[in-house]
């Protein structure tokens, strides 16, 4: 069915009736048209059935007044006719109000092409959500970033890309092969597989230090929803640093797996990177052959991928079928075994029968044994009560003994002093015993802690010392039948000389007999001589495949016993090693041993002269108490009872008051009796005792 014109003729022009260059069109419910008549610089409105239009918005001529637009590209009319228009040439985005000569700017009013989120580089349409949000495409705000790679030591934008064809242009050195090397190095194989000096190379190196790392990134204009993600833009980044090769998929880490895929879905081949033409590209492509131009139309749909998942499930599928033969094999096998596990099972009720009857005389054994032990335990409580009344008795005995002895005590009450003097002596032998009988324990568990550890490695050697008795023996062994064999070998080969030259005489005179008859009479065919021929080469061929397999096995085994041997002797010297390193340390501890002893003896020595320095200072400081009781009683004996009984209540409340640290002032200003603050000469001490006498 042919189409109907409803607006525009078919010559562009700037009339009413005419077009140049529509590009957006909007229809209201209505049925009013709005057209974004892009190189006349104006939003059209024809009304339904109209024969020309209305100019709503633009003046006819480019600009970017409020009043002017340039290169319109889209429009989009509210319910109120309020008109958004796509202002393509001056990168923003305009309200037009109804009947209105100027319109309102409501996005990227600056007009610049930067590529920060608040400016547009060349937007061509828009559209409104449910919510009244507004979603603009942008065209050229696609870019590439790169930091540190190669020539790029810091942080270069590229940007303001045309969705076609962008044609880079330079003097030499001016970065341009870097430039593709960088897209190359993020979209492609180019760069795969690097080691750790490979990235060095890649990373800036300057003058006076190397980039510590250095990243590409790319971002896709998405707005037709090539790459299969739901976003209008798609940012890819790969960095590198002297250890680690990442990749980023809008700044998130992912697998490079991951960023293979998308991208060969979205049609670009990381073998043949076609979205880049270098110099002769275009050549190499027009002479190529059908079948890789025909390549390069699969890579570029995307379809790689899929026939690459096909052959991977076809893979998988043969893989399935060969488990699948396994498991049958299998469950073939498991009837075999259950075929055997009847037979088993017969056998093992005839077990269990006579298991039965072996657990009953077990049983009875056990009563027997049960039995025998009740009857002695009650022969041991028996024996058992007659030594507790024996213990009973003698505990009584004790009992009495020790009142006699504390009666004993008490009535030597003059020999106190000397018999604490023993008990010390005695306590300081006690502890000086134990700590001897601590020290011989210790000395005892490390001699056997040593004569354990020497039986051991003697027990070791012994084993090893046989080990190698056996291999000496299998060495033996091995030479004496490696000479038996070796003059059979010779006499075989001996023989087999003779036989061969035997054959080619017999050979000889076999050629000989056949001229003498003709080759006419030999063979009746060439093909019987032939035959004859490859049979008697067979043969051969084969003797002397035997011959030499049966030298290589002798030859390989002879091989292995020298080997072995000598694994044998390393062993063997490895054990002498240790033995004597052994030796050394027992001598090492022994001689440790023996200086710890003397070095104990001395300390046992000092040991026992301080503690009777200790015991003569005990002795000493009994002497001095029992003197001042003896010169207290005395002092109490010469004042009277009520001042004695005053001056001890004192001192046991200075006691209190010092023990419950409180009353500071009471214990200071406390100087005690007046004879204790008397001083004199010690020379005059018994004069001063005689005149004083009891006053």
């Amino acid at each position: 069915m042919p189409g109907v014109v409803i607006a525009g003729r078919a010559i562009g022009g700037s009339n009413a009736s005419q077009f140049n260059g529509p590009w957006g069109i909007f229809v209201n419910e209505v049925g009013t048209l709005y057209v974004a008549d892009l190189l006349n610089h104006r939003i059209q409105r024809w009304d339904n059935g109209a024969s020309s239009g209305v100019t709503v918005a633009g003046t006819g001529l480019g600009g970017n007044n409020l009043s002017q637009l340039s290169y319109p590209m889209a429009i989009v009319v509210d319910s109120n006719e309020y008109m958004y228009i796509v202002d393509s040439g001056n990168n923003r985005i305009l309200r037009w109000a109804p009947n209105s000569d100027t319109g309102e700017c409501i996005a990227a009013c600056t007009g610049n092409t930067e590529t920060g989120v608040e400016t547009l580089n060349w937007p061509y349409t828009l559209a409104f959500d449910s919510y009244g949000s507004l979603f603009i495409s942008d065209s050229y705000n696609n870019r590439v970033i790169i930091q540190g790679f190669r020539s790029y030591r810091d942080e270069t934008i590229f940007d303001s890309f045309s969705p076609r064809y962008n044609i880079i242009v330079g003097r030499n050195g001016c970065g341009k092969s870097n430039f593709f090397f960088a897209i190359q190095f993020v979209l492609s194989d180019e760069f795969n597989n690097l080691s750790a000096e490979g990235r060095y190379n890649l990373m800036h190196e300057g003058i006076n230090s190397r980039a510590l790392n250095a990243y590409v990134e790319i971002i896709f204009d998405n707005s037709d929803s090539r790459i299969m993600i739901d976003k209008p833009e798609v940012a890819v980044r790969r960095q590198i640093s002297g250890k680690k090769d990442n990749y980023f998929l809008d700044r998130k880490v992912v697998n490079k797996t991951d960023i293979i895929n998308m991208l060969e879905g979205a049609g670009f081949s990381r073998s043949n990177p076609y979205y880049i033409v270098k110099q002769g590209k275009i050549t190499q492509m027009a002479i190529a052959p059908d079948a890789n131009r025909l390549q390069l139309l699969r890579e570029v749909a995307g379809t790689k991928v899929y026939d690459e998942k096909k052959h991977e499930s076809e893979a998988i599928l043969v893989e399935t079928e060969e488990r699948r033969k396994k498991i049958a094999d299998l469950l073939k096998a498991i009837e075999e075994r259950l075929i055997s596990l009847e037979t088993e099972k017969e056998e093992l009720k005839q077990y269990q029968k006579w298991d039965r009857s072996k657990r009953g005389l077990e049983c009875a054994i056990c009563t027997k044994e049960c039995e025998d032990a009740k009857r002695r335990i009650d022969e041991i409580v028996v024996k058992m009560n007659s030594s507790t009344k024996k213990n009973e008795q003698l505990e009584t005995d004790r009992l009495t003994v020790t009142e006699m002895i504390q009666q004993t005590i008490d009535s030597i009450t003059e020999l106190k002093q000397r018999l604490q003097t023993q008990q010390i002596e005695r306590e300081t032998l006690i502890i000086d015993n134990k700590d001897n009988f601590q020290r011989k324990a210790q000395i005892e568990l490390e001699l056997q802690d040593f004569q354990s550890e020497t039986s051991q490695r003697d027990t070791k050697r012994n084993q090893l010392r046989k080990e190698l008795e056996k291999y000496d023996q299998l060495i033996n062994e091995s030479e004496q039948k490696l000479t038996k064999i070796i003059p059979e070998y010779n006499i075989i080969r001996r023989q087999e000389e003779q036989k061969t030259a035997q054959r080619d005489l017999a050979e000889e005179k076999r050629k000989e007999l056949y001229a003498k008859r003709g080759r006419g009479n030999q063979f009746t065919s060439k093909e019987d001589r032939d035959k004859w021929i490859r049979i008697e080469l067979k043969s051969l061929t084969k003797a002397i495949h035997d011959k030499r397999e049966q030298m290589e096995r002798l030859k390989k085994d002879l091989q292995d016993d020298t080997i072995k041997s000598h694994e044998i002797e390393e062993q063997l010297r490895q054990i002498v090693d240790n033995e004597n390193e052994q030796r050394t340390h027992m001598d090492n501890v022994n001689i440790r041993v023996r200086d710890l002893r003397q070095k104990k003896s001395d300390i046992a020595t000092q040991k026992t002269e301080l503690a009777r320095k200790e015991t003569q200072l005990h002795i000493q400081i009994s002497q001095t108490r029992d003197e001042l009781r003896k010169y207290q009683d005395t002092l109490r004996s010469i004042i009277n009872k009520g001042a004695a009984l005053g001056t001890e209540g004192l001192q046991r409340l200075l006691r209190q008051f010092a023990d419950e640290n409180r009353n500071q002032d009471i214990i200071n200003g406390y100087h005690g009796t007046l004879i204790e603050n008397l001083e004199c000469d010690p020379t005059f001490y018994t004069a001063v005792e005689v005149i004083a006498g009891n006053r």
